[in-house]
């Protein structure tokens, strides 16, 4: 029932699905963080040129 005959090929399915599930959730969060950062400096007037200047 929903089990397979060869657990090896089991963990490969897991391990590759894993792969993908971590790999989309990084790209999630790093798009998030980016369009989060392009916000509030664009909120606030930050430009490349006022943090160089720091």
């Amino acid at each position: 029932m929903g089990g397979s005959d060869n657990p090896k090929r089991d963990l490969k399915t897991l391990l590759f699905d894993t792969t993908f599930l971590v790999a989309g959730i990084t790209a999630l969060s790093y798009f998030c963080a980016y369009s989060y950062e392009k916000g509030y400096k664009k909120f606030y007037g930050i430009n490349y040129v006022f943090i160089s200047d720091i």
